[in-house]
């Protein structure tokens, strides 16, 4: 059985950071957590290119970075390609992976919209996961797919100055957007790099938290990303990641309209959730075992997503990831597959109305 805890809600998870009921401290639990809408479990068991790549920066041996290094590592600027970018921003790897330079290259497309479109949802699950880990000022952190931010913010308040946070992503659009939140933020402890996480090319040992929201999956080999993440902290360092967990039956019943014109790598196990490492709690955690690291337990929250109507759901959907499957249906047959997907969203409306689906996210916490 999982352990049960107050009940925490979206609201409470991107509004109150300062309030996680949860804390764990299994290390190889035995069976897979419960959860409740709305609520934060506990686990009982064991336990993100351009179209154009730029050169890659030579690898050398890094040592450590001190403290008084890390607040001092500004970013340095390096344009890909000609590309301005709206502030300074590193540029350090070129693209080599074809799945990653195809995931890369969706955020690139989608990097405007994304989080942008009156729909919170990346949102409060970056705000939940910086929750769960609970950074304590001053600390050096990383944020491995740092997207457009919704991590990499409410890591940065929280580890505050003189804490420092260094944020690494594939996709210069999003990069660009971040960016573009550093800057209006007026934040001087955040530095970004344009890097693959699968093997980010950052000093060893020069961090105490790393964090990772929804990325992993994406990876082409998420255990050898797992190793080179674990390289990254010092000795009892952290590590905090988020995944998707199940889905209820009326958001399954809904995706299920792109099926039958999915390529497989969208059937992937290890993306759907469904099984593989993903497809539960236990299979994260050792996956994160698996890559030597300790104490490995799980939090969970139960995401209402709601949308006014149908149409509010398809400017959503083509706003995130999810484009990839709208970009497999032929464009022929997308008035086809909509029209399929207003029918199933007309049960899921509440009495007002409105619609809302429901989404498991899992955060799962190791330590080094």
């Amino acid at each position: 059985m999982s352990a049960r805890y107050p009940r925490r809600t979206a609201e409470d998870a991107a509004g109150r950071s300062d309030q996680c009921p949860a804390t764990a401290s299994s290390s190889r639990p035995n069976s897979d957590g419960e959860s409740n809408r709305g609520t934060h479990h506990h686990s009982t068991e064991p336990s993100r290119s351009t179209s154009a790549a730029v050169a890659q920066s030579e690898r050398k041996p890094r040592s450590p970075m001190s403290r008084e290094t890390a607040r001092s590592h500004g970013p340095t600027l390096n344009t890909a390609a000609g590309r301005g970018l709206s502030w300074p921003v590193r540029q350090d790897v070129a693209v080599d992976d074809s799945r990653s330079a195809g995931v890369a290259a969706l955020f690139d497309r989608v990097a405007e919209s994304y989080e942008n479109v009156g729909v919170p949802w990346f949102d409060p699950i970056g705000a939940a996961l910086v929750d769960a880990v609970a950074p304590a000022p001053g600390e050096r952190a990383v944020d491995l797919g740092c997207g457009r931010g919704a991590t990499l913010f409410p890591l940065a308040a929280a580890v505050g100055p003189p804490g420092r946070v260094t944020g690494i992503d594939l996709s210069a659009g999003m990069l660009e957007q971040a960016a573009a939140g550093v800057a209006a933020r007026g934040l001087s402890t955040v530095d970004l790099h344009r890097m693959d996480a699968s093997a980010p090319d950052l000093p060893p040992a020069s961090y105490e938290l790393a964090v990772s929201s929804l990325v992993i999956f994406f990876l082409p080999d998420p255990a050898a990303a797992a190793l080179a993440w674990r390289e990254l902290l010092v000795p009892g360092g952290r590590l905090g990641i988020s995944t998707f967990g199940p889905r209820d039956a009326a958001w399954e019943h809904l995706d299920a309209v792109f099926r039958p014109y999915l390529p497989k790598h969208l059937l992937d196990a290890r993306t759907s959730g469904v099984s593989g490492p993903f497809g539960s709690d236990r299979g994260v955690e050792e996956l994160l075992l698996g890559a030597g690291f300790d104490r490995a337990r799980t939090l969970g929250l139960d995401l209402p997503v709601t949308f006014a109507d149908p149409e509010q759901w398809r400017t959503w959907s083509w706003s995130h990831g999810q484009r990839a499957m709208w970009e497999s249906v032929p464009e022929a047959e997308r008035d086809q597959v909509m029209a399929a997907a207003t029918e199933r969203l007309g049960a899921a409306r509440d009495r007002d109305g409105r619609i809302t689906l429901t989404q498991h996210v899992r955060f799962t916490l190791a330590e080094v």
